[in-house]
């Protein structure tokens, strides 16, 4: 007997260790495909939300800040009109004034005279004789400033004005004057009827200290031709209405568009 010792038994056929697998080649196994990216739409609204609403209110600014240049520019001008027209007015009321005394006064003047008896002329100062003179053939009438407001509508801005009453009456002043007219015209011509009769009677005559002033003499002939004095009368007459029927009516709009001025210019 052998004492050698029995070896172990097999534990089996040894399992193959596996082949690796190749990284490239036909052999090697297709990469997976990647997963599609996925963007999110919510930042992407709030993103355009905001570049949208800057914009927006870009817009909305400077056409605000635009109007309301453009409305502070209106307003500034329509103050300078307004002034303009206030000082158009108070002039123009004080003229009509002027006018109404002047016609009062020479009317009283024309009067007066018939009672004068040629020794009283004849007595009179140079000065006094041109004034009884001068009331026999002259008629003030009354000429409006109105620049402003006839630059006004010329130049198409009278809606400038935001009052619609002061628009009305303004363009009811115009009417008014339109309608004034003719007896205006009346007086003026029958003034220079006047005149021209004057140079048969060796007129028409300049003030004191002229190189041909008025003398008492010239005076009494005037009052003594009938048709002159005749003429004086109806000029008088045509005076008178201009003075006391159609400038009161002026003077009443006259009145008006400065009541509104006056309301306008204290906002």
């Amino acid at each position: 007997m052998s004492d050698a010792p029995t070896p172990p038994e097999a534990a089996g056929d040894p399992v193959p260790a596996p082949e690796p697998t190749p990284r490239s080649g036909p052999l090697a196994p297709e990469a997976p495909a990647p997963r599609p990216r996925r963007i999110g739409w919510q930042p992407t609204l709030r993103w355009f939300s905001a570049e949208y609403l800057i914009v927006v209110l870009g817009v909305l600014t400077a056409v605000g800040l635009n109007a309301w240049w453009a409305d502070r520019d209106a307003r500034t001008r329509e103050w300078l009109v307004l002034e303009d027209l206030r000082e158009d007015f108070v002039f123009n009321k004080a003229e009509v004034q002027r006018i109404r005394d002047l016609s009062a006064r020479f009317l009283t003047l024309y009067e007066h005279l018939a009672t004068l008896s040629d020794d009283a002329i004849t007595g009179m100062p140079l000065d006094s004789v041109y004034t009884y003179t001068e009331s026999l053939f002259i008629s003030h009438t009354y000429d409006p400033v109105t620049g402003s407001l006839e630059a006004l509508i010329a130049s198409g801005d009278l809606g400038l004005l935001q009052d619609r009453a002061l628009r009305e009456r303004l363009t009811s002043f115009l009417q008014v004057l339109r309608d004034s007219d003719e007896e205006k015209q009346a007086a003026f011509d029958q003034v220079v009827q006047m005149l021209e009769r004057t140079t048969r009677l060796g007129g028409p005559w300049n003030s004191p200290g002229a190189p041909f002033p008025v003398e008492p003499a010239d005076l009494i002939r005037l009052r003594s031709d009938a048709d002159y004095m005749a003429q004086a009368r109806l000029l008088r007459w045509v005076a008178w209405y201009y003075a006391e029927v159609e400038l009161p009516e002026v003077e009443v709009a006259i009145d008006s568009v400065l009541v509104s001025l006056d309301a306008n210019l204290a906002r």
